[in-house]
């Protein structure tokens, strides 16, 4: 029942409703502007473990490090510890603010990568703090490792294996504040159509019943008709069948032109017989085919 009465109210302010529309597309478009796309830029760097060697004979032969990769997962985990510290992190926001970025391990193999991503509002932010925290993993491992006499043929290492130089454009939170703010806006405008009807149709329907009333009180307040007697004594209408027939104060009685002019009374109080006044005001007795005018007489 409420929806029907929202439709009908928002049917009878069609123009508000276009109005609402209207700022609804306006302050999706400014939000949307406002916030604007991000850009996420990538890295990877992987933790390169140092030179094996293995001995043939009396040579020692260099081996191939990539087969020692497994045992590089500890020396991964904290690199990437140290890259999501406080510290690392207020220094990021000093550099880039409005930044944001993340450095996790590559789930889809289990080599020592450290991925690394950046959203940043513009393309230039991106690409700088991706490189920014790349530098920071042969720094980390290099304090990591410092002060413990290892040669360096013996240390771990880092190679950069991707690092985006043309970030892309990312919508998500553009469009999401744009849904957000168009959907709040559209509804707070029918719901403020719906209690603008409201006042209207109470305030319409108060000026009806108040005129409804006014007009009430004037026919209540409307005064009596009156009747004269022959005497000239006034009563009201409804003793009209006592007292004789006469005119009404609120104007003549419609029985003709010659009526209209004319007051009879049909039993004079006083017993004598009833005379009746013709339109040029000559008298004549009721009972008697005879006129009083003496010139109608011969």
């Amino acid at each position: 029942m409420e929806l029907k009465v929202l439709w009908a109210a928002l049917a009878r302010r069609w123009y508000l409703v276009l109005l609402a529309i209207v700022c609804t597309v306006v302050a999706t478009l400014l939000v949307a502007a406002k916030v604007g796309p991000k850009y996420e830029a990538e890295g990877a760097s992987l933790i390169f473990p140092p030179m094996p060697t293995t001995q043939r004979g009396s040579e020692s032969v260099p081996g191939n490090p990539y087969l020692a990769l497994d045992s590089m997962t500890q020396a991964r985990d904290i690199v990437i510890r140290e890259l999501t510290s406080k510290a690392t992190g207020e220094e990021f926001d000093q550099k880039f603010p409005g930044s944001t970025y993340q450095a996790t391990p590559d789930s889809m193999n289990n080599a020592p990568i450290i991925v690394i991503t950046v959203d940043a509002a513009s393309a230039d932010s991106a690409v700088s703090g991706v490189s920014s925290l790349m530098d920071r993993v042969p720094a980390i491992l290099t304090d990591l490792q410092s002060g413990l006499g290892i040669d360096s043929k013996s240390e771990i290492t880092s190679k950069t294996l991707i690092a985006d130089q043309r970030p892309d454009s990312v919508h998500k939170d553009q469009i999401r504040a744009a849904l957000v703010t168009g959907a709040a806006t559209l509804g707070l405008g029918l719901l403020v159509i719906g209690l603008i009807d409201g006042l209207l149709t109470g305030r319409r329907a108060k000026k009806h019943s108040a005129e409804l009333r006014e007009l009430r009180d004037t026919d209540e307040r409307e005064p009596e008709a009156t009747v004269t007697d022959a005497q000239g004594r006034s009563s009201p209408a409804g003793e009209a069948g006592t007292s004789g027939v006469a005119r009404t104060s609120g104007g003549l009685n419609r029985l003709g032109p010659r009526s209209a002019s004319t007051t009879v009374n049909a039993f004079p109080a006083n017993g004598s017989r009833a005379q009746a006044a013709d339109p040029e005001g000559r008298r004549t007795r009721s009972g008697s085919h005879r006129t009083a005018n003496p010139a109608q007489r011969r």
